[in-house]
């Protein structure tokens, strides 16, 4: 919104002007409209009139503090226009506006934002003190910009933490106003007609508590909420200063209660603005950190730590109570009482309860198995009590471990009968004791297990060693299928002789218990059986254009083929374009492409590929050989060939009656037919013909014409 000054103003200029001051008149500043009576420090103002070019202004100033110029130019209906920026450190007043023949002000003051350069209370003997007050109390504050004689809709507002203060004397550098009811702790808010300005530091009002959580544990968090809570710097229960502390909100706080706090008493909060205390009491409930030992039969004296523990009254053992030995602010001393059972412990005052987070463990007690004969590998199921946590269930007078056991509930115990076992009781062990099986588990023929075997290939007659557990006595050992005789026996195993007409298998042992077989195959003989093979994708190929050669090693076995090794020679005019494998590396050397297949187990093959192209049209014969580390029963396979025949790239004529045919190589797939009349050999344009492949050649028919034409191939 642009102002316009008045005419009365612009009159009144002229009046008091005569003589030589009225030519001088002539020249001074005009100024008649400006975009804005207010702004903020920095802010943009323009302002229209004449005599501001020729002369050119040379200052403006606001309240006699000078401004920087950022443009005069000449605007629509030959005014000129001054660009100035409201400099820092501007009050409320006129601004002036000079050049060589004077200075005119603008008859309006301008108005920028408060400035609060102190504030305090009047009486406080200390700084700290001069910074904090109740309601009522009386704050001046100093700085600039709180008042504008000339302008009587100007206002001027002062708050505290959001609350607005009654104002009691105001000047322009000066405000005293009165604390208002309701304000809390925080900065100090002025505001006038041009803006707002904000303290940076805080006027401080004594925190007051509204309401608090009147029980709690050590470790909760307390919530506390109030008034000016916002500087609040310490918080104490019973004089026990709270160490952990959040002031979430100005009304509001969230304090951990200490694990020293006392086991009731006040609470307090203090700021920079006083104290508060409260005049109930908060309570601590009692709280458990840990207790020793971990577990134990009837009787055992249990000590239980924690805090706020004076009123405890009773300490319950998954439900069983027991009425406790000895009780301080810290811990608790109770015996373990008849019935009680496994579970986390609870301690019972009249204030609160508390259950431990840790399970106490009462000694296990088993009174059954689910069976009274079994074979290792088999499952028993214990019934008893106090099995949470089981650490373990033992077999037999050996007391063999199971290695896979389940706690099913706190009376349930599921445990595999390990391979080991030996008839005997049954052992359940907790970490609050052990107890054995009233009856006895008669292990049934221990089940026999095969843990190796070597080596791991043998030829017919050679003796193979397995070694295990409960492989003796036997009722047969199996090698391949077929039944071997036994060489030797000993506690932890058997050998036994390659059967003739055995093949590569599993050794497979045989007793009363059970039948226990080798993870992997015992492999019969002492050789590998690689062949090679080689073939063309295409025969004849087109002279430079690419085909491929597809390469297989098998190995027939008995025994692996290890380090097994490709090479494809590459003869002239052989052009190498690339190759890819089902497994390994490759090379190109000056051999020709060496592929590392590493090795090869019986029965499996390695796929290869080779991309070549033959540069000249020729036959020519490619080579595949393979090789190994380990004996192969007959080499002749172990390399192959293929023979493959280049020709040139031709176009073929042939005719049916009133058909004609041209056809090339089907491997020529990106050649392209193309035709000229037979008087203009060298206009060539596409034939526009699509070929038809009839998986060796591609070929296109047209009818005969009277035309002559003259068709040939190009490649690209």
């Amino acid at each position: 919104m642009k102002h316009q000054f008045s005419r009365f103003w612009m009159t009144w200029v002229a009046v008091v002007l005569s003589g030589t001051s009225a030519a001088l008149a002539q020249c001074w500043p005009l100024p008649t409209s400006i975009s804005s009576f207010r702004g903020e420090p920095g802010a943009l103002i323009t302002i229209n009139g004449a005599n501001f070019l020729s002369p050119q202004v040379t200052a403006v100033t606001f309240n006699f503090t000078p401004a920087v110029i950022e443009s005069i130019s000449t605007i629509s209906g030959g005014q000129q226009q001054i660009a100035v920026r409201v400099p820092v450190g501007a009050t409320i007043g006129p601004i002036y506006i000079e050049n060589i023949c004077g200075q005119t002000p603008i008859s309006r003051n301008f108005q920028v934002p408060p400035v609060v350069t102190r504030f305090e209370r009047p009486g406080g003997l200390t700084e700290a003190d001069r910074v904090r007050g109740v309601a009522g109390n009386l704050v001046v504050l100093s700085g600039a910009n709180f008042l504008d004689t000339t302008d009587a809709s100007f206002r001027l507002g002062v708050f505290f933490d959001g609350v607005r203060a009654l104002v009691d004397t105001v000047t322009e550098t000066s405000v005293s106003v009165y604390v208002p009811a309701g304000a809390g702790t925080g900065p100090i808010t002025v505001t006038n007609n041009a803006g707002v300005f904000v303290t940076s530091t805080n006027f401080f009002i004594p925190p007051s508590v509204r309401g608090f959580t009147p029980r709690g544990r050590v470790g909760d968090t307390l919530s506390i909420t109030g008034l000016s809570l916002r500087a609040v710097s310490a918080v104490t229960l019973g004089g026990v200063p709270v160490a952990s502390f959040t002031v979430v909100s100005p009304t509001n706080i969230a304090a951990v209660i200490p694990t020293n706090a006392p086991a009731s008493g006040a609470l307090a909060v203090e700021s920079p603005g006083g104290r508060f205390l409260t005049t109930s009491n908060f309570v601590l409930q009692p709280r458990i950190f840990g207790f020793t030992p971990s577990g134990g039969a009837r009787g055992t004296n249990v000590t239980i730590t924690g805090a706020g523990l004076t009123g405890v009254q009773q300490v319950t053992f998954s439900g069983i109570a027991a009425t406790p030995i000895n009780v301080s602010a810290i811990s608790v001393v109770v015996a373990v009482p008849f019935g009680a059972g496994t579970g986390p412990l609870q301690v019972v005052s009249s204030v609160g309860t508390d259950d431990s987070t840790s399970v106490f463990y009462v000694a296990p007690i088993v009174s059954q198995l689910g069976s009274s004969r079994l074979r290792p590998g088999e499952t028993l199921e214990i019934t008893g009590t106090n099995f949470l946590g089981a650490t373990a269930v033992r077999f037999g007078t050996n007391t063999a471990p199971s290695t896979s056991f389940t706690a099913l509930d706190n009376r349930r115990i599921s445990a595999v009968v390990p391979t080991n076992a030996v008839t005997g009781r049954v052992v359940v062990e907790t970490p609050g004791g052990r107890d054995e099986s009233p009856t006895i588990l008669t292990i049934v023929g221990e089940q026999p297990v095969i843990t190796g075997f070597s080596p791991a290939s043998g030829q017919v007659g050679s003796v193979v060693s397995v070694t295990g557990s409960h492989l003796w006595p036997f009722l047969s050992v199996r090698v391949g299928g077929v039944v071997a005789t036994i060489v030797q026996t000993n506690t932890s195993g058997l050998a036994v002789a390659v059967p003739a007409g055995a093949s590569s298998g599993r050794i497979v042992v045989e007793t009363g218990a059970g039948i226990a077989s080798t993870s992997t195959d015992f492999l019969v003989g002492s050789t590998a059986e690689m062949t090679a093979e080689i073939e063309s994708t295409a025969n004849p190929v087109i002279r430079g254009f690419e085909f491929r050669l597809n390469l297989r090693v098998r190995n027939a076995g008995p025994l692996p083929a290890t380090a097994v090794r490709a090479l494809l020679a590459l003869p002239a005019p052989s052009q190498f374009r690339g190759a890819a494998a089902s497994s390994g590396s490759f090379a190109q050397t000056s051999l020709g492409v060496e592929f590392d297949l590493g090795t090869l187990a019986p029965n499996a093959s390695w796929i290869g590929q080779v991309r070549l192209a033959l540069t000249a049209p020729e036959e020519v014969i490619f080579t595949l050989a393979a090789s190994g580390a380990v004996t192969d029963s007959n080499t002749s396979d172990n390399t192959d060939t293929v023979q493959v025949r280049a020709i040139p790239l031709a176009l073929d004529f042939t005719g049916f009656g009133d058909l004609l045919v041209l056809s090339w190589p089907s491997m020529a797939t990106n050649a392209i037919l193309q035709v000229t009349p037979a008087l203009s050999p060298t206009s060539w344009t596409d034939a526009g013909l699509t070929p038809v492949d009839d998986g060796a050649r591609l070929q296109v028919t047209f009818g005969v014409t009277n035309n002559f034409r003259a068709f040939r191939l190009i490649v690209p």
